[in-house]
């Protein structure tokens, strides 16, 4: 009798562990290798080049969906205010993946890249959320996020927060960045920088 319960026990356990480790692919096990291979090359040159904060001023156009109003919007502001950040280094970033997880949402697929980021001066993780869409045979970005908080505070050092975000309200959120106080921010913490440096 102690013997089945070992085994039903051992087998409940390893039952578990399979179901957990298949909830953390996400759905990436479901696309072709291929489109999963195009998905993850894209995603990460966009980050490197157009999107991360050690990114230059990459023509973003290559990689947006006709549809991406709001992410045109969002690298605008990105780009203004990695203009005013005190911190923000021109030493280029090398990148590693670090891992990826993909769900599918009816027509588009959305993608969370993990990142380890190294410049000459510091190393960070950092999570980027984008959606993904096909046009024309090709895969194309229609809004990407990131817990880098440039843009969103609130993501910043808060991963279930930044997780959780419902990317329905891309377009609306983008719309309500208060960018005249987030450079006034930005500002006032260069003058603190430059007074004590």
């Amino acid at each position: 009798m102690v013997v089945v319960v070992v085994l039903v026990l051992t087998g409940m356990m390893v039952g578990n562990i399979i179901s957990r480790q298949e909830a953390l692919k996400g759905d990436g096990e479901k696309l072709a290798a291929g489109d999963r291979a195009a998905i993850e090359a894209l995603a990460m040159d966009f980050v490197r080049k157009v999107f991360s904060q050690e990114a230059g001023e990459a023509d973003p156009s290559p990689y947006l969906a006709k549809d991406a109003d709001g992410l045109r919007k969002l690298l605008d502001i990105r780009r203004t205010l990695k203009a005013h950040d005190p911190y923000r280094s021109d030493q280029a970033a090398q990148f590693t993946l670090e891992n990826s997880r993909y769900r599918i949402q009816g027509d588009s697929i959305e993608v969370e890249l993990e990142t380890l980021e190294k410049t000459e001066s510091s190393e960070g993780v950092t999570t980027y959320r984008l959606l993904v869409v096909k046009e024309a045979g090709h895969w194309k970005i229609l809004k990407a996020l990131s817990d880098d908080g440039v843009t969103h505070e609130e993501f910043f050092d808060a991963p279930d927060v930044f997780k959780a975000y419902d990317m329905a309200n891309y377009d609306k959120d983008i719309d309500r960045i208060n960018i005249d106080k987030r450079i006034a921010k930005l500002d006032a913490l260069a003058e603190q920088v430059n007074k004590s440096g």
